[in-house]
């Protein structure tokens, strides 16, 4: 089943960027020029659209509503781009204003330029099929080119984003790459049962100084890593103040026997304060790959 077929069961083409882009139909634009008396369309130009001495073809088909550009028309069909009515002949120099990057030539003004030129001119033969097939693979060729460069563009675009995005999140990923070795620190020091003695006053140090700074950071970048950041410094906040508490109750044992006494409540705290320092590493973890991706 062709495409035109697919297409036609509602009555309605598919829109144009799901197919693809066939151009005019051969019988379009012999008419098309039919109408122009061999100029071109925009007004006071004297171009011819056939060069009648040497036959050269200096015809450009512009689309008066398109697919991208100016006048983008992201509802526009097929059928309807490459409609009659929606097809004006032009020089190559007026093509490129009419469609150039700081066109300000709106569609009304083109469908008025269309009329009127095609109201004033002398109605001229059709071209030869040899003329309109050179025309309609120049058409390709222009189109094709126009589609590399906005691709081009896009990707540019895209790097420049990336690149944008990357130069934010940098100070934060550092933060976090602190943050998940020191955390990682702890996690051995808390399976070190003999922290008990010695230990206590050679921990690890949590880089919570620049906290604030990689929070406000984040939020420019990404919503859902600063929510996992956030998380995760809030719990780093929990787990000194259980290490705190233990410290302190350590200070405060006047000797070894009570000190001794009390090691079964010290563990307890450390495991729990430990769990805490668990759900830290992943939510640090998120939030990094998220600001990367």
């Amino acid at each position: 089943m062709s495409e035109a077929c697919i297409g036609e069961r509602d009555g309605r083409s598919k829109p144009v960027e799901s197919r693809t882009m066939a151009g005019p139909s051969v019988t379009t634009i012999k008419r098309l020029f039919a109408v122009a008396s061999n100029r071109c369309a925009f007004p006071g130009c004297t171009i011819p659209l056939v060069e009648p001495a040497t036959r050269e073809i200096l015809a450009e088909i512009c689309h008066i509503k398109g697919v991208r550009g100016p006048r983008h028309d992201p509802s526009i069909t097929e059928d309807e781009l490459h409609a009659f009515d929606n097809l004006i002949l032009l020089c190559g120099v007026h093509h490129k204003i009419i469609d150039g990057v700081k066109s300000q030539f709106t569609v009304p003004q083109l469908v008025a330029m269309k009329a009127a030129h095609e109201a004033s001119a002398t109605p001229v033969a059709e071209p030869t099929d040899a003329v309109v097939t050179q025309i309609l693979a120049q058409h390709a060729a222009i189109h094709a080119e126009l589609a590399a460069s906005a691709r081009a563009s896009l990707e540019i675009l895209q790097q420049q984003i990336r690149d944008q995005r990357m130069e934010r999140a940098g100070p934060v990923i550092a933060f976090i790459d602190d943050e998940l070795r020191t955390v990682r620190r702890w996690l051995i020091w808390c399976e070190d049962s003999s922290f008990l003695a010695p230990i206590l006053g050679a921990q690890p140090p949590v880089l919570l100084s620049s906290a604030e700074t990689a929070l406000q950071q984040s939020t420019r970048v990404s919503p859902e890593a600063y929510q996992n950041l956030s998380a995760a410094v809030e719990r780093i906040r929990i787990f000194d103040g259980i290490i705190a508490e233990v410290r302190d109750w350590h200070r405060k044992d006047s000797s070894l026997y009570q000190w001794k006494d009390n090691t079964e409540l010290y563990l307890s705290s450390i495991r729990n304060a430990r769990d805490f320092l668990v759900e830290t590493e992943q939510l640090l973890v998120q939030a990094r790959q998220q600001l990367m991706s």
